[in-house]
């Protein structure tokens, strides 16, 4: 029930059919590093209890790596009872604090190599008294110990863009989950590039973001029962302090990747793909242009993404915004028993 179509066929509709969709789509939150945060009251740290992993997907300039920040927190900046992450810290390095940070609670690894990029990002750890603590950053395992902490009293609340002191994250980030276990490499590596249900084992709090829309103040919980995010600060008008497209790589069709699609990955879909539906000339050619227009905004080449758009929705005159009058895309929903 909680899923989205692909980004990109969405979009491609919109153009076609001269309609905007009812819900923003393949959004991320702009954190301008100001005064930009999302307040969950009332989401405890599972943490506070065991095995917590926290996943995302954030993009950071090099450029912007200047201040201290925070990419999340829950509440609190006792250096001895924390659940946190700076993405990056001034000095480029990821670090991912989980309980006390005297008595082992943080890890740390080397962040430039994933700036100016979109980069998915996983911090498990198996609480107080555990034997493993981790990250993975674009499903790989980039370090770990045999050791693992938890906070000495239980944190509530959720910050995501900043800490209790207010140091504000300046990026974007994209499909936040907090999880009540240790997630496995393979189900970290399974999921990263995949919308979820809201209804996975252990899932208690999802944000991704789509359906923001200028006013909209609240952020849902795709969990049932779990409490939405409150913007805090967020100016919602612009390329920063707003909803914004996401560059993070997800993607609903099978070997198509939003953001890094070249002219050669676009004919083998097409291949893969012939004999599961129509693809007439007008949809490609529509596919092709929208694929090339995400990847400038990936790269915020915007005046080029909107430069392609506007010459895309000037070749189709109203009254014959069509799709195909044969067939149309195939939807490629991942997990069973989704529904459009």
């Amino acid at each position: 029930m909680h899923t989205r179509k692909s980004a990109l066929f969405t979009f491609v509709l919109a153009a076609l059919l001269g309609s905007a969709p009812a819900a923003a789509h393949n959004n991320a939150l702009a954190f301008d590093g100001i005064d930009d945060f999302v307040e969950v009251t009332g989401l405890p740290a599972p943490s506070n209890t065991g095995a917590v992993t926290i996943e995302f997907w954030n993009f950071v300039r090099a450029a912007d790596v200047r201040n201290p920040s925070y990419a999340f927190a829950f509440a609190t900046d006792n250096q001895e009872v924390r659940t946190s992450a700076h993405a990056p810290w001034p000095d480029g390095k990821l670090y991912w604090d989980c309980g006390n940070l005297l008595r082992g609670g943080r890890l740390t690894v080397s962040y430039r190599p994933y700036l100016d990029r979109w980069t998915h990002i996983a911090l498990v750890s198996e609480g107080k008294g555990g034997r493993f603590m981790g990250i993975y950053l674009d499903g790989k395992l980039v370090a770990s110990k045999q050791l693992s902490e938890g906070p000495s009293k239980d944190l509530v609340n959720l910050l995501i863009g900043t800490s209790a002191d207010r140091k504000f994250h300046t990026g974007r980030i994209d499909e936040f989950r907090v999880w009540s276990r240790v997630r496995t490499a393979a189900e970290i590596q399974r999921d990263m590039r995949s919308s979820l249900l809201g209804e996975e084992p252990g899932l208690v709090a999802y944000y991704n973001f789509d359906y923001g829309r200028p006013n909209l103040q609240t952020v849902p919980n795709r969990v049932d029962g779990g409490p939405a995010g409150q913007l805090r600060g967020f100016a919602l008008t612009g390329a920063s302090s707003n909803y914004v497209l996401s560059g993070a790589v997800l993607s609903d069709y099978e070997g198509l990747t939003p953001g890094t699609t070249s002219q050669s990955t676009l004919e083998a879909f097409y291949a893969s793909n012939v004999g599961k539906a129509t693809f007439n000339e007008q949809y490609r050619k529509a596919l092709s242009t929208m694929l090339l227009a995400q990847d400038d905004v990936v790269n915020l080449r915007y005046a080029e993404a909107k430069q392609k758009l506007d010459s895309l929705w000037a070749s189709y005159p109203k009254g014959s915004r069509t799709l195909s009058s044969t067939g149309s895309p195939p939807d490629r929903h991942r997990s069973a028993g989704t529904s459009a």
